[in-house]
């Protein structure tokens, strides 16, 4: 994840979108979930 935000702050978006994708593959049942808490989450501090 550091590696990805370190790519995302020099611009190199494709090369973080890459290493996202790595761990999304790694754990996508985790990413699923996290992806779910933080919409919730979005909808809590919204209303």
């Amino acid at each position: 994840m550091a590696q990805a935000q370190s790519h995302y702050k020099a611009k190199e978006y494709f090369a973080a979108k890459s290493c996202l994708d790595s761990l999304k593959a790694g754990y996508p049942k985790q990413i699923a979930e996290q992806k779910q808490a933080l919409q919730l989450m979005r909808r809590i501090n919204l209303s």
